[in-house]
């Protein structure tokens, strides 16, 4: 009896033995074929992704001839605009037929045509920006500072309704714009918005840009007129 006990508690510790690896085993084949599932898995993606990749292509390619047919539509509506506006509302003002006063002066013939900017270009703001711009520049060639102000100011508004805080055109406004209130000796407005804009420019354009770099240099100008120097390489604050 105490053999046939010995016996069968082998036998039950074979059988255990038994029913263990076989579960091991079976554990071992489900990762197996989870694994090779997952690689057939990953190779039908990867093959429609190839399959896909020419529409793809054709759809970027589609999309970037979308985009510059309307960019150039959109360039040719503000270049015509603008040109008839300087044509009828600017130039028109010196003709002698329309205008008796032999010496009428620049600034007042920019004074007329800004006033007329105003609800003329509700429908084309991209319009009315470029023409702000360009009374902007023709007035600060006149060393009229106050009146670039006034009208970068409200180019500035536009742009970044219109384009986003973070077009290199609105970038441009504010860079222009600092340069008028510095002229104007409102230095820490001037410093206020060349440090916004130097900031959008590092994170859009990177430190070593041109743009980035020529504003770095013109908030140099800025703090050293407040008195205030560069401390190790960064602009005192």
């Amino acid at each position: 009896r105490e053999r046939a006990a010995l016996v069968r508690t082998q036998a039950a510790e074979l059988a255990a033995h038994a029913a263990l690896d076989t579960a091991e085993q079976q554990k071992g084949i489900a990762e197996q074929q989870r694994m090779l599932a997952e690689d057939r898995l990953r190779s039908e993606q990867a093959a429609r992704a190839e399959a896909e990749r020419p529409r793809t292509l054709a759809e970027q390619a589609r999309n970037r001839a979308q985009t510059a047919a309307r960019t150039a539509t959109t360039s040719a509506a503000i270049t015509r605009a603008v040109g008839e506006f300087l044509q009828n509302d600017l130039l028109a003002q010196a003709s002698p037929g329309a205008q008796p006063d032999r010496d009428l002066k620049l600034r007042t013939v920019l004074d007329r045509a800004g006033e007329k900017i105003g609800g003329r270009f509700t429908d084309q703001p991209l319009a009315e920006i470029a023409l702000r711009t360009t009374l902007a520049t023709t007035y600060r060639e006149l060393s009229e500072y106050d009146s670039a102000r006034r009208q970068l100011e409200r180019a500035l508004d536009l742009g970044r309704r219109q384009l986003g805080p973070e077009h290199p055109q609105v970038l441009g406004l504010m860079h222009s714009l600092s340069i008028a209130l510095r002229f104007l000796d409102k230095l820490p407005e001037a410093e206020a918005l060349a440090r916004e804009g130097l900031a959008v420019q590092e994170r859009v354009f990177g430190p070593e840009h041109p743009d980035t770099l020529r504003s770095m240099g013109d908030l140099a100008v800025i703090v050293r007129r407040r008195g205030k120097y560069p401390d190790q390489g960064k602009f005192a604050e």
